[in-house]
């Protein structure tokens, strides 16, 4: 039985990647008291193409003093694209005591010194909660804007209007509630903390004053000692995350040694965790390195957006402009290691050994009750279940009651154990060790692939941490690769029947199964490999067909017969290597299904 689809987004399209100084924060009252100020989210996006249609932005902000009057710039500022800065990015406007400040919000985008597109707002900025709005620079608008007599960028428009950018005509720009929709985008209400992010790079304007930067590159953006939930700091070679409950965790080592920019950075080489310890083929000598199986890979922490560039049509068309659109279901993840390999068959036969010592004697290892967990967040509770209802609930862990369900013996690492399977033919696994350790298993059910996480070190990552990682955090990508067309001859992934090149599919066999890392050119952002195609991975989460919102370190709520499961195998169309397509199988397991195990930064 394959997994089921669950939606049909098109092929994403491949955000340009976020490294402003201009990070997302949060405020206090300027007494030393904790309640949290309320601001505006600005996320700026383009479908501009760099730097043949603009090769910079000017942000300008002011405020009004009197009614159609307005201040000097408390923010002016210009980046070139893409050699200081690249878009999608967000910069946040802290509110200050005055209940009725608006302030008048000026974006242009400029080739050449000359300006191309404008996007102009006025808003007031709530003193009681975070509102989020997005602008867009578009080609819709381009050409609409000119310079005035004294040098100042306007809008062809009449007085008090600019173009939208999703019609291409002119509209006001003025915005009168939180609700309204404005350039392509809404202005959502949203509990403080839930669009927040501390990049590391912290800057912002406070409305009554002086920068919102809490004091510091990582502090969080707060004052008076509370943080923004999953924002994360370097402590030395540690980390800290925020809580759920606004206080600074624990410190947790990196497992690298180093932390910059509030997360750890660099790779462990996981010689040491068991599945890989034995040495050998499958072991020690993966990828065109040769290199341990086991090597997991720092993913610092960030916001994206879990839904980009959805389907209207059921198609899989790309955009032309190559950047994410559509934006829906944000995402806070913090910093963690996602293994660089799937699982191969020679890691999983040392599982299998530790587990059923002999076919027909006792178990040996069995998870503990509660393991698996992301220990390092919420001061050792874990991810927070979205949409648990009242009260703030946590994950469990490993359930003793599953423990019944780990039995990997020879004939339950086949396929063909589900009604639809495609039959014990394809099945990568074999009794004894032989030509395909390297390959990856391809028939893992969920209890197994959870355990196997946890007896290497490691837990199930969720399907945001996973999806996070394949979409390159904040750049929305495409592919995991970015946006280029895999091709068929096996660089980019393993898909189609394209593995090995000309033998097409096989009904009966695992030929098509190429050994983990062969498609060098498809590593993501981070470093993974195989992120699609080759095999489907199991997420932690019971699967829900809407995501839960919000997000902070979550993981869902709901019917946990069926798991998501993210990727694309070897078999499956171009349509499922796309990042944002998600799908879901019971938890007996469905084939063509492996496991990615993640593990404390």
């Amino acid at each position: 039985m394959s997994p089921r689809r669950a939606r049909s987004p098109s092929r994403a399209v491949l955000a340009l990647s976020l490294v402003l100084a201009l990070a997302l924060v949060a405020a206090f009252a300027c007494s030393r008291k904790t309640t949290q100020a309320g601001g505006l989210e600005l996320l700026i996006a383009t479908n501009l193409t760099s730097p043949t249609q603009f090769d910079s932005i000017t942000l300008e902000v002011q405020q009004q003093t009197t009614a159609g009057t307005f201040g000097p710039p408390l923010i002016d500022t210009n980046f070139l694209v893409p050699g200081e800065t690249s878009l999608p990015t967000s910069f946040a406007i802290v509110a200050g005591s005055s209940p009725d400040q608006v302030v008048l919000i000026q974006l242009v985008a400029l080739l050449h010194d000359q300006p191309v597109d404008l996007r102009e707002v006025e808003v007031q900025v709530p003193t009681d909660r975070v509102a989020q709005l997005t602008l867009i620079l578009s080609e819709s608008c381009l050409g609409q804007v000119t310079t005035s007599v004294g040098g100042q960028v306007v809008s062809t428009c009449p007085s008090g209007q600019s173009c939208q950018p999703a019609t291409g005509k002119c509209g006001t720009n003025a915005i009168p509630t939180p609700s309204t929709t404005f350039d392509g985008g809404t202005l959502v209400d949203a509990t403080v903390g839930a669009f927040l992010r501390d990049s590391g790079k912290v800057d912002g304007h406070r409305l009554d004053g002086g920068r919102a930067d809490g004091g510091g590159a990582d502090a969080g953006g707060v004052d008076g000692g509370g943080c923004v939930p999953g924002v994360q700091r370097c402590v030395g070679t540690s980390v800290e995350t925020c809580t759920v409950a606004g206080a600074w965790g624990a410190a947790a080592p990196c497992a690298t040694g180093a932390c910059a920019a509030g997360s750890c950075v660099g790779s462990t080489t996981g010689r040491g965790n068991p599945s890989c310890a034995p040495g050998g083929p499958g072991l020690t000598n993966c990828g065109s390195a040769a290199e341990s199986c086991c090597t997991s890979l720092e993913v610092p922490g960030g916001r994206f957006f879990r839904t980009y560039d959805p389907a209207t049509d059921g198609g899989f068309s790309v955009g032309p402009d190559g950047g994410a659109t559509h934006q829906a279901d944000p995402a806070t993840v913090s910093g963690l290691r996602i293994d660089k390999y799937v699982a191969t068959v020679g890691r999983f036969r040392q599982f299998q050994a530790a587990v059923k010592p002999s076919a027909s004697g006792p178990k040996g290892w069995t998870p503990p009750a509660g393991s698996g967990i992301h220990a390092y967040l919420n001061g050792g509770k874990g991810l927070v279940v979205a949409g648990a209802g009242a009260g703030t609930l946590y994950e469990t862990g490993w359930d003793p009651n599953w423990n019944s369900r780990v039995n990997p013996v020879n004939a339950s690492l086949l396929c063909g154990s589900q009604p639809g399977d495609a039959g014990p033919g394809v099945s990568t696994w074999t009794d004894a060790p032989g030509a395909n350790e390297n390959l990856p298993m391809n028939c893992v059910d969920w209890w197994e692939a959870y355990a196997f996480c946890i007896w290497d070190g490691g837990f199930l990552p969720t399907e945001a941490e996973w999806e996070y990682a394949a979409a390159g955090g904040e750049e929305q990508r495409e592919f995991p690769w970015g946006s280029a067309a895999p091709g068929t001859s096996n660089e980019y992934a393993i898909y189609a029947c394209n593995f090995p090149p000309g033998l097409g599919c096989t009904a009966a066999t695992s030929a098509n199964s190429a050994p983990v890392g062969t498609a060098t050119k498809g590593a993501g952002r981070w470093g993974q490999l195989d992120l699609v195609g080759e095999v489907y991975a199991w997420a932690l989460d019971p699967y829900a067909a809407a995501y839960p919102n919000p997000c902070v370190d979550c993981v869902e709520a709901g019917d946990a017969s069926a798991r998501a499961v993210r990727g694309g195998t070897f078999r499956t169309a171009l349509s499922t290597l796309v990042v944002p397509v998600r799908r879901f199988c019971v938890e007996q397991g469905c084939d063509f299904l492996d496991v990615r195990c993640a593990r404390a930064p």
